[in-house]
């Protein structure tokens, strides 16, 4: 059924994923000047817009949503979304590192160590991770409750 609590917590998903192409993921300040790293790359600087692989976080993000999304009207069959979950989990890894790694290539580039603050676009994957984990507790306890109702009859 698709009105089940994991429904719910995957929505959340990918609403977290949704709002994170409105917020920037991480604040710079350097010499005056203020950019910013979002989903698809920098905005706000010069020079530094062309910063290899910054839209692999825009990437991951859009799959995220999707497999989310997709997870969701797999509601008949528990084992797939499970481990469409797995996949969600594993991507919502990869944004992650791909967050961390980018950040630390664009302070190398700038020296901006010290002025660096990561904005709420860079906690959503976090929370997003707790509603996957959440999720999956869900389905498992659903499976369980189908494989017992089987048994009994």
């Amino acid at each position: 059924m698709i009105q089940r609590i994991q429904s719910v917590y995957l929505l959340l998903v990918f609403i977290l994923a949704a709002l994170v192409i409105f917020f920037p993921i991480v604040e710079f300040h350097a010499d005056n000047q203020t950019f910013y790293l979002r989903v698809f790359g920098f905005s706000g600087a010069d020079g530094i817009e062309n910063l290899p692989n910054a839209s692999i976080i825009g990437i991951l993000t859009a799959a995220l949503g999707i497999i989310s999304i997709g997870t969701i009207f797999q509601f008949s069959n528990r084992k797939l979304q499970m481990k469409l979950n797995g996949v969600a989990l594993l991507v919502n890894f990869g944004l992650l590192i791909s967050i961390f790694l980018i950040t630390d290539k664009a302070v190398a580039l700038e020296k901006v160590y010290d002025n660096l603050e990561y904005t709420y676009g860079a906690f959503f994957p976090i929370a997003s991770v707790l509603f996957i984990i959440l999720a999956n507790r869900s389905i498992r306890k659903d499976e369980a409750l189908v494989k017992q109702s089987e048994r009994l009859r």
